[in-house]
């Protein structure tokens, strides 16, 4: 499936570094990121190499104002990556 593509080198190396750091608010991004992973991406009607980032400002207006978001976000994570970020993100949520 489009959306389901393995993490980058890069993409794995900012978002463990970024959990690791609890720079990002999961108990935000784990209900922001299923939301939108069933609301659009269910369909295969995106470019997978756009930027997650940027998309999920779209589902989440409230996002580009905070901090932990554009400060810690990490930008090599792109749409193809959304499923997997979200079980990395999930399982991080859940320890």
């Amino acid at each position: 499936m489009k959306y389901r593509e393995p993490l980058s080198d890069e993409a794995e190396l900012q978002l463990n570094k970024a959990l690791q750091s609890g720079c990002l608010d999961v108990a935000c991004l784990v209900p922001t990121l299923r939301d939108f992973l069933v609301q659009q991406l269910s369909k295969d009607d995106w470019d997978g190499a756009q930027s997650l980032k940027m998309y999920l400002v779209f589902q989440d207006d409230d996002l580009e104002d905070q901090d932990w978001y554009n400060e810690g976000f990490p930008d090599a994570l792109l749409l193809e990556h959304t499923y997997i970020a979200y079980k990395v993100i999930l399982a991080h949520y859940e320890q």
